[in-house]
């Protein structure tokens, strides 16, 4: 049952008044309707893999990531971003 509602039906059984008066007051008095998502768990292939890539680019210097810059690619579908070299130089995966 939405959080909201429940508190609601509770309050308007003990003020005396309709569900939807209290949940307007509710509302009112800046309270949102909103439910936090779980967030999807990372699996442990990937966990390897972005270790793997915080290793590699741990001491990268400053300067090398300000010569980086992102380019967009819009497919069809999504929308992928990569990391080019700025002078033409081979693109470098992330």
């Amino acid at each position: 049952m939405d959080p909201e509602v429940k508190l609601a039906a509770e309050m308007s059984q003990i003020i005396g008044r309709s569900a939807k008066i209290v949940r307007n007051a509710i509302r009112q008095d800046g309270y949102k309707n909103r439910v936090v998502r779980k967030k999807p768990s990372v699996s442990l292939q990937k966990q390897k893999k972005l270790w793997e890539f915080a290793k590699t680019h741990l001491l990268k210097t400053n300067n090398f990531w300000k010569k980086l810059y992102l380019v967009k690619k819009m497919n069809s579908t999504f929308l992928t971003v990569k990391a080019v070299a700025p002078y033409g130089d081979s693109q470098i995966p992330l």
